[in-house]
């Protein structure tokens, strides 16, 4: 928890989107370095275990930004977005709607 907190921004948020089509995704932000924290901690098995087997990740960028894309043969199933300030992390966005992963 300690690593995961000297990496955060003090006022830093997590936004997903599942498009109210991921069961479990998170609907609202979650701000502040320990709130994300705990949720990344809590979230990051869950996550794990609903990639299909073969799943791999990839180092890339998207919009702009470092960000890591999850797929499962030739499909994304998720793109994590990070922004930096101050070199601590400002914002991460999840995005997991497949509708906006189609293209990915």
């Amino acid at each position: 928890m300690t690593a995961l907190m000297n990496l955060l921004a003090e006022d830093v948020t997590f936004w997903a989107d599942g498009g109210g089509k991921v069961k479990g995704a998170v609907l609202h932000q979650i701000a502040g370095r320990d709130a994300v924290a705990r949720f990344i901690l809590a979230s990051t098995p869950l996550f794990r275990r609903t990639l299909p087997e073969g799943s791999r990740v990839e180092l890339t960028e998207v919009n702009g930004q470092p960000a890591l894309i999850t797929r499962a043969g030739d499909r994304a199933f998720a793109v994590l977005t990070i922004e930096v300030e101050a070199q601590r992390i400002k914002t991460i966005r999840n995005i997991v709607n497949p509708d906006k992963l189609l293209h990915v």
